[in-house]
This record gives C-alpha cells, structure tokens and sequence, in this order.
C-alpha cells in the first residue's frame, strides 16, 4: 500500500461515492467504510459498510477521543460541528485474509 494507491483509491472510488451519495440526496453522517481488493487492474470495491460491529469499526473508534456513545448521538441529531470528539485525524487499517479464488472472482 503506497501514496500513489491511497490517491488511486481515494480519486476513483471515494470521492466518487460520496459525490453519488451527494447527487441522490442521500447524506450520509457517520462512518463509511470501503472494504476494497487490491488487483492487478488496480483498486475494487468488494463492500461499503457503516455498521460498528465490524472489525473496520473496531479499528477506526480507537481514533476517536471522547466518549464514543455521545459522538454518535450528536451526529445522529445532526449536529456534526458540536461534536464533542472534536474531528480526530489518522489512518488505521486492517487486513482481513480471504479465500485464495476470491480476486479470480472480480
């Protein structure tokens, strides 16, 4: 994982889908995570995801500060800027193993 895949992934499938999100009237507030292969043909998207049950959630609340109960609650009354966290920047990753045919399915 480099620079130039983060900008790869971030040009051709985030901000794309947040900009679809936009374009559908459909505002997203929370935590949307991109569960993405890496291939020969470059980045894929295999699932979005926005449950905190998940081991994506598990990693990325431990960049949060404050009281993760109270965060979701403000950003459930869409109060974003209130946020008592504050907005928390940083990278966390996970790597989840999976079955050897699974990029030969893409």
């Amino acid at each position: 994982y480099t620079e130039q895949v983060a900008a790869e992934c971030m040009e051709s499938i985030v901000l794309p889908t947040i900009a679809a999100l936009k374009r559908e009237g459909s505002p997203f507030v929370g935590c949307l995570f991109f569960g993405l292969m890496l291939t020969s043909g470059g980045p894929v998207v295999i699932e979005y995801n926005c449950r905190f049950g998940d081991p994506e959630a598990e990693v990325a609340l431990t960049l949060l500060e404050g009281d993760a109960l109270e965060i979701l609650v403000v950003l459930q009354e869409w109060h974003p800027r209130s946020c008592p966290g504050g907005e928390q920047k940083g990278i966390c990753m996970l790597c989840d193993a999976c079955q050897w045919w699974l990029p030969s399915q893409l």
